[in-house]
């Protein structure tokens, strides 16, 4: 059995990696996905290992669950999967992408984002530049240009205090990865929000603020 992402804010909220990978384990899931950096990998191994040196988990389990996943790997090396059609899964890809991207103005600029765009906007990553720094970068080019911040994590949106002196009809944002993390600027920006943090969720989300695509996607 394999368990979702154990560094979602649901479970992260609430315990630590470590605890949340041991009670899933003795809860009988065998395969735990853990995604964003390595030392989330660290953390959860010698989260496992501690607990097993403390009785908490047990070496028994850990077998169990290896056995389980080594035999689905000894069955599907026996009879493999047909080889994917790449270019069509290539197309598939594309089109989930398009459909995730998803733009959210507030309610009394419902053509924002087309202004925004028409105004050869600034694309400013924010995880690229200190708050000092993205200050300057706004305060330099305003006057000519619509500036859209992109958002990757947490540490991204803890600069945008520094944004509050700027006009709010000429800064806009786009949200990769977690949906949720500029919940609270909803009433108050223009943001196009897409589920993928990928080099080709960014271009795809930047061709609908431009005009070349259609964001299609709904708010859950």
């Amino acid at each position: 059995m394999l368990f979702r992402s154990l560094t979602m804010k649901g479970i992260t909220h609430h315990t630590s990696l470590s605890q949340a990978s041991i009670q899933a384990l003795n809860a009988g899931i065998d395969m735990l996905l853990v995604v964003d950096n390595l030392n989330n990998i660290a953390q959860l191994k010698s989260g496992i290992l501690h607990a097993v040196q403390k009785g908490i988990l047990t070496e028994k389990r850990i077998h169990e669950a290896l056995l389980k996943i080594n035999t689905l790997k000894k069955k599907i090396t026996k009879h493999p999967l047909p080889i994917p059609h790449f270019k069509k899964h290539h197309l598939l890809a594309q089109e989930i992408r398009r459909k995730a991207i998803t733009c959210v103005q507030p309610d009394n600029k419902k053509n924002n984002f087309q202004l925004i765009a028409q105004a050869s906007p600034l694309f400013l990553e924010l995880n690229k530049y200190s708050t000092e720094k993205i200050d300057k970068i706004i305060t330099k080019n305003i006057s000519k240009n619509n500036i859209i911040c992109i958002i990757r994590t947490q540490k991204d949106l803890k600069k945008l205090p520094s944004l509050k002196p700027f006009s709010k009809q000429k800064i806009a944002f786009i949200n990769l990865g977690n949906p949720f993390l500029t919940k609270a600027l909803n009433k108050l920006h223009t943001i196009w929000y897409t589920y993928s943090t990928s080099k080709q969720s960014l271009t795809d989300v930047k061709a609908v603020i431009l005009g070349k695509k259609t964001p299609v996607g709904r708010q859950p």
